[in-house]
């Protein structure tokens, strides 16, 4: 996509400025420009739409699973790694934060399956993404809290499971107990109103304790973005080869209608000069002009 033209295409569905079918129809008169003839705007619309679609499901992953989406690096901290261990000495010191993953390991490469193009779009959409021109389109619904980074997310989740461990488990099965007897005391609408709240804790709690490989496999739920990018490709090629071909077979056609009429032409002149040349002959020889005209007329 040409510099500019994705801010156009983002700004499309305001009230002002210029529709997302003008510039279309602009892009489509560019690809008539490089030889392909066969696009429609309607097409054009829907790889835009599926290269937007891809890139927010791979981003929407990055952010889930903590990586960040330029160097596919991942922040955990300590305690994570040393089996719920806290320090040994006892403190209460922040938890050092440290950084795993590389550039090219599996994180990358699961977005690249995600995002073909991530690479490229990452350039245009990424941007601004992070400068918060364009809104990112979410399969569920995100939570109303304002984002905070990676690492201040990592740091307030270490303090909650601290808290969490210093509460006594008769202390939580206590206010599991009064929690309990509270919804069963509850009028019919109102417990019908809370379970969903509480279930959905539930799932956010599961999520968060998920370990990275089966984040990674519980949240590729859309394999067929890239058999659909991929179909879209080699579809495109095959009518850009259909169409040349059919082009070649037309200008074939008319060479050889040419060649025939030329050759037609050719003979027609032989004949005539052939034809003179025996009056010719005859007048030569004596006949009279009336029997060279009852054998070669005119």
């Amino acid at each position: 996509m040409a510099p500019g033209n994705y801010g156009r295409w983002r700004d499309g569905k305001s009230q002002t400025g210029e529709t997302r079918e003008a510039l279309c129809s602009e892009i489509k008169s560019t690809m008539q420009l490089h030889g392909i003839l066969h696009r429609e705007n309607a097409n054009i619309r829907t790889q835009i739409s599926e290269l937007e679609r891809s890139f927010d499901a791979a981003r929407n992953w990055l952010k889930e699973n903590s990586y960040d989406p330029f160097t596919f690096k991942r922040l955990v901290n300590e305690e994570a790694r040393d089996n719920d261990g806290d320090y040994d000495d006892g403190g209460d010191r922040d938890a050092e934060v440290v950084l795993i993953g590389g550039a090219k390991g599996p994180a990358e490469a699961h977005v690249l399956r995600m995002c073909r193009y991530y690479h490229t779009l990452n350039e245009v959409f990424g941007q601004d993404e992070d400068n918060g021109v364009r809104p990112r389109r979410t399969n569920h619904q995100r939570s109303g809290t304002n984002p905070v980074s990676t690492k201040k997310r990592k740091v307030k989740l270490d303090e909650a499971n601290h808290v969490q461990k210093a509460v006594p488990h008769d202390d939580r099965a206590v206010d599991g107990e009064q929690q309990r007897t509270q919804i069963d005391s509850m009028p019919v609408s109102e417990a019908t109103t809370a379970a969903p709240v509480i279930t959905a804790s539930k799932n956010v709690e599961s999520s968060t304790t998920m370990p990275p490989a089966a984040a990674m496999t519980e949240t590729w739920v859309h394999p067929a973005a890239l058999e659909s990018t991929q179909r879209m490709v080699a579809e495109a090629v095959r009518e850009e080869r259909e169409r040349k071909r059919f082009c070649m077979e037309e200008e074939r056609h008319q060479l050889e209608c040419e060649k025939l009429r030329y050759e037609i032409e050719a003979a027609k002149l032989k004949l005539t000069i052939d034809r003179a040349l025996a009056r010719k002959r005859l007048f030569d020889a004596g006949l009279p002009g009336a029997q060279v005209n009852e054998l070669f007329p005119k």
